[in-house]
């Protein structure tokens, strides 16, 4: 829903040159079969259709389609405008918010702290009121026969949420990669040496110990666990979930 003025599909079909047509149906070409290539890959890999990064995948994706078929017919005034934009908001609805939610279905995977993905999901719920609807409101009223009381009000909103929903792609995304490197310090060779070393001076405090040439012959020797093994988790999820290949 990129503001625009004029004659530009803000409130109606547009007037482009040749060349701009032609970039609008290429990209609305890649768009669908890219749409299309994930729908078919969803409904393959997974073998239970259930679960909220499956449907929010779906959601998700539809919502990509519905949005890029609905745009185009706009902008070509190829049916009932004001329809056209109550579905174009739908489409918006799962294409924004529902990549963020597949973003959230995921993020429990390297994220043990509980809280954080639950205030990622608060952020998700209230970002829906406070972004969605009021630009919903706007956009539908600057398609109405009052669009003058709309219209100002909407150009401005509407550079509000796309700041907004980008600050919050960048949290859940920015959460990732923190997340993400945090265990991959864990997990490496310092990180194990380190432990070890703190456990030498332990040992050495108590030299009454059975002597090293004769270990007790109960003693079992594990090594060193990962603290947070993110492939075993990623596994068991995929199981869970019912993606194809996970055993």
């Amino acid at each position: 829903m990129a503001a625009e003025s004029g004659e530009t599909g803000q409130t109606g079909p547009i007037v482009a040159s040749l060349l701009v047509n032609m970039v609008i149906a290429g990209l609305f070409a890649i768009a669908c079969y890219n749409c299309l290539e994930i729908i078919i890959s969803l409904l393959n890999r997974f073998k239970r259709h259930d679960g909220l990064y499956f449907w929010s995948m779906v959601v998700a994706t539809l919502g990509i389609l519905l949005h890029s078929i609905v745009v185009i017919l706009r902008y070509y005034s190829l049916g009932p405008n004001f329809l056209l934009c109550v579905l174009t908001c739908v489409g918006w609805y799962g294409m924004v918010t529902g990549q963020s939610v597949v973003l959230y279905s995921r993020l429990h995977l390297i994220v043990e702290d509980k809280s954080k993905t639950r205030w990622v999901l608060y952020m998700i719920i209230i970002n829906f009121f406070i972004l969605h609807v009021p630009t919903t409101v706007l956009f539908l009223g600057s398609n109405t026969k009052h669009s003058a009381h709309f219209i100002g009000a909407f150009n401005v909103y509407e550079r509000i949420q796309l700041a907004g929903f980008c600050i919050q792609e960048t949290i859940i995304s920015g959460l990732y990669i923190w997340e993400r490197r945090g265990a991959s310090n864990r997990s490496s060779p310092w990180a194990r040496n380190g432990a070890q070393d703190h456990a030498i001076p332990h040992h050495r405090q108590h030299p009454r110990h059975p002597p090293r040439h004769q270990p007790h012959p109960h003693a079992v020797h594990e090594p060193l666990q990962h603290p947070n093994n993110l492939q075993a988790r990623r596994v068991q999820h995929k199981t869970k979930d019912g993606v194809r290949g996970a055993e």
